[in-house]
């Protein structure tokens, strides 16, 4: 016969079960969630209004000032014509790489340009958060170099 302890301990174990099933449950498919953010954020990176400050809240709080400096030209001389995710690479559960072609001009130059980005993502506080961003090839100029950053 099962003593209150018994009683006791299968109950928290069931509870502590539930609760990590329905987290597990709660949390949307890993790759297609991180494919539709990585895509979104990067689709909002071609209005010419956009919004930095407001992309930003997206980057992990430790990459946010060097996302902010990257792409202060973003919207003012550079203007991006088009954002492509070529790829998605799923590292783990909680990590992505996504390959990104970014075509753009600069403002008083009418030549299209197009650089290759890296973007790392990782699952943090219930959501995608940009971790890091860094050129793999194209024209340097996007995030303002003029060497390989």
């Amino acid at each position: 016969m099962f003593s209150h302890k018994h009683f006791f301990s299968l109950s928290l174990l069931i509870m502590l079960s539930a609760n990590l099933l329905a987290c597990k449950l709660n949390r949307p498919n890993t790759e297609a969630s991180a494919q539709q953010q990585a895509y979104d954020f990067n689709i909002s990176l071609r209005s010419e209004d956009v919004q930095m400050e407001l992309l930003a809240s997206q980057v992990a709080a430790s990459e946010r000032a060097s996302f902010l400096e990257r792409h202060k030209q973003w919207g003012k001389e550079i203007r991006i014509f088009c954002t492509e995710l070529k790829g998605i690479t799923l590292l783990n559960d909680n990590q992505i790489e996504a390959q990104v072609k970014v075509s753009w001009f600069h403002r008083n130059d009418d030549a299209l340009r197009a650089t290759l980005i890296n973007q790392n993502w990782n699952w943090e506080e219930n959501r995608w958060m940009l971790t890091q961003e860094k050129y793999i090839e194209g024209d340097l100029n996007l995030f303002g170099h003029t060497t390989n950053p």
